[in-house]
């Protein structure tokens, strides 16, 4: 196996180790299909839908061997394989979190969402989440311990454990929970939110000088400027748990920077009148990118062109 798969999993390449990487992909199935395959076991190893159990994850992950020469790479991925079992299925992925026996636990592990991706997990306290599309969970493995890292956005069923809280910090918040449900979303380009949909929590933001606030069941908060501002939730703003992509009442501009988000593709949108019509509508994730923008002309009338960098063109 080409060692370099491990290091471009684990984000190690430079820039121009990367560039060639890819291109190499591109050309060479066999590397394409080894990257795939490490990308599973990646993603915490594959199991069959019937090894739901914990022997059976067990058994699954102790059949499985391969090597490699750096040593330093190969323990990570033993380290994530020690902790979970994944089922791939077609509209997303479900992680379930297995223990490990007589082996020394790591502090923590993680979990990752490729573009198109949508993935379910239980943490070993018993709680939920589930990731959105380009989202990375960083999870602590020890007993007692609920604390997590998302980069991205992930909606959590929190596990009721008064004796020890449960925290979700991101780049810019940290939110603490006993048991409840709620979303937090922080991308980059995105506005830092938190969506409350039953229980209490606390949402403070790692900026100086800006005060906490509480939620209560059906508020979201959304950090602007200085200040958490809150709002009523909208209806279906986790429906892509479901598959669901859901928009109420919101500009094209909007939609065009799910769609980026979620499928990876660029959208220009050419005409300043056209970014701010509004839509409401609902669309299942597996329908991508060019038949969503297509029902969404239906409604108002524009154009879908393709730039030879496979932009999408909107006017």
């Amino acid at each position: 196996m080409d060692t370099r798969i491990l290091r471009y999993l684990f984000h190690q390449m430079s820039a121009d180790e990367l560039r060639l990487f890819e291109a190499d992909y591109k050309r060479d199935p066999e590397l394409a299909a080894d990257t795939r395959r490490m990308k599973n076991l990646q993603a915490l190893f594959t199991l069959h839908s019937s090894q739901k159990d914990e022997e059976g994850g067990k058994r699954s992950l102790q059949q499985s061997s391969f090597g490699s020469e750096e040593n330093g790479v190969q323990k990570k991925i033993y380290a994530l394989l020690r902790y979970a079992a994944v089922i791939v299925a077609t509209a997303g992925l479900t992680l379930f979190i297995v223990s490990r026996v007589n082996r020394p636990q790591p502090s923590y592990a993680s979990v990752s969402t490729q573009k198109g991706q949508v993935a379910q997990c239980t943490l070993p306290d018993g709680s939920k989440v589930w990731l959105n599309t380009d989202t990375r969970l960083i999870f602590n493995t020890l007993n007692g311990h609920r604390d997590v890292t998302v980069n991205g956005e992930a909606l959590f069923d929190v596990r009721h454990d008064p004796a020890h809280p449960f925290i979700v910090k991101s780049k810019r918040g940290r939110i603490k929970v006993l048991g409840t449900k709620f979303m937090v979303t922080d991308f980059s380009r995105e506005p830092y939110s938190v969506t409350l949909e039953r229980g209490k929590v606390e949402v403070s933001s790692t900026i100086e000088g800006i005060r906490p606030i509480v939620l209560s069941q059906s508020q979201k908060a959304e950090l602007i400027g200085t200040k958490f501002v809150v709002t009523k939730a909208k209806d279906g703003e986790s429906s892509w748990t479901d598959g669901i992509l859901t928009f109420t009442n919101v500009p094209l501009t909007h939609i065009a920077h799910i769609i980026e988000r979620q499928y990876g593709t660029h959208i220009i949108i050419s005409s300043s009148s056209l970014a701010q019509e509004r839509y409401t509508a609902k669309f299942f994730i597996t329908d991508g990118p060019m038949e969503i923008l297509k029902m969404l002309r239906q409604s108002h009338e524009f154009d879908i062109s393709s730039t030879p960098n496979g932009s999408i063109v909107l006017k």
